[in-house]
């Protein structure tokens, strides 16, 4: 964070201390984190050994390679607006129980209801 006095401030001494003041603890990160982007701030907590790791977005999501390949993303068919990628419907490695539709158009939705509630 570029800030070596935090460690030798007697605020912040003790677990105890930094509980205490915790508010300004995440205050003084939130600055710091809010000047980087989440690689910059990434590959400065991973070159010191600190844990960290980024929360991604949907759009996050959507652009990692890593989400497809894994199989976390999938593409389906919808019959009313065509193709669209989507969450995979079961954990990656496992296999889903059927696979993702689409939504079903609103005429085929009252055949089945119909056919269901009036026999």
């Amino acid at each position: 964070m570029g800030r070596p006095e935090l460690t030798s401030d007697p605020r912040f001494v003790t677990l105890a201390d930094r509980a205490a003041r915790a508010d300004e603890i995440n205050g003084v990160v939130a600055a710091w984190t809010a000047s980087l982007t989440a690689e910059e701030i990434t590959a400065r907590c991973v070159e010191h050994d600190v844990p960290v790791g980024t929360a991604y977005s949907a759009a996050d999501i959507f652009a990692d390679p890593h989400m497809t390949a894994r199989g976390d993303l999938v593409s389906i068919d919808d019959p009313v607006i065509g193709p669209v990628r989507q969450q995979a419907r079961s954990p990656a490695g496992q296999a889903p129980d059927a696979g993702p539709t689409g939504a079903p158009g609103s005429a085929s939705t009252t055949v089945r209801c119909g056919a269901t509630w009036w026999g």
